[in-house]
């Protein structure tokens, strides 16, 4: 919907993909909400996590619907 309606360009990353995808070349990153644990933003190991927090911190934009939101607020949040 981003890039078909709202002609936003759109690069989607699995959560397994964070462990390597450079993410200074993003400025928002959302995360879904969790409809499988599998695919849950649980599945991140701690170094995603930390370079996620890194990203936040240096002023990337992080939105987190649904459950990945209270994860995201317990795990990788300040």
């Amino acid at each position: 919907m981003l890039d078909d309606r709202l002609g936003l360009r759109v690069s989607p990353v699995s959560l397994q993909g964070m462990r390597w995808v450079d993410l200074r070349k993003y400025n928002v990153i959302v995360i879904p909400d969790a409809w499988d644990r599998r695919d849950s933003v649980a599945t991140l190991d701690d170094g995603a996590r930390r370079r996620l927090r890194t990203w936040v911190e240096a002023g990337g934009t992080l939105i987190a619907l649904g459950d990945s939101a209270a994860f995201v607020a317990a795990r990788i949040g300040t």
